[in-house]
């Protein structure tokens, strides 16, 4: 008897609602306009072993507001999370503005990575956006929600992060 193999895709994940920033919460935020999902497949390109290809529009969507409402709508806690005082700190001043711009929004896959030690994969994805010093976060679709990853290293050029599976990233 022959068995066919079938390839299973991760669920896209569905637009959702922006939420209210979180009671304490003063200052304004706002995510930056995005692009479009062939305009971030030219912009980014991966590390060795790890390919890259085009989300769909509704994904590149769903990660704006998962911006917004997983980053931007606690500061205090994200800041802390990704390591930057003066963001914890903006969150609660009624006069600051912190935006947020969607550098990346891709699918990643391994083709020949293999897993570390640790048994996640080390991904370095390089977009020219990205300046030494930038605070960055990346967003993991897991097949039912967002996650947020903090990177291992943020360059010039370039964020390094590790993830145990792949589906659309966002940086």
């Amino acid at each position: 008897m022959t068995m066919g193999t079938v390839t299973a895709f991760a669920a896209s994940p569905t637009v959702g609602t922006a939420e209210a920033p979180v009671a304490t919460q003063k200052a304004a935020t706002s995510v930056a306009a995005t692009a479009t999902p062939a305009d971030y497949v030219k912009a980014t390109t991966v590390s060795e072993g790890f390919t890259v290809s085009a989300v769909e529009d509704t994904t590149v969507k769903a990660a704006a507001v998962e911006v917004q409402n997983a980053l931007l709508n606690d500061l205090a806690t994200v800041g802390t999370k990704l390591g930057n005082k003066d963001l914890a700190a903006a969150a609660t001043d009624s006069n600051k503005k912190v935006s947020a711009s969607i550098l990346s929004v891709v699918n990643i896959d391994a083709s020949t990575a293999a897993k570390d030690a640790d048994g996640n994969y080390t991904v370095t994805a390089n977009i020219a956006g990205i300046a030494a010093g930038d605070t960055i976060a990346v967003l993991h679709y897991t097949g039912s929600a967002w996650e947020t990853i903090v990177p291992t290293s943020v360059a010039a050029g370039s964020v390094t992060f590790k993830t145990a599976s792949f589906s659309p990233f966002a940086v």
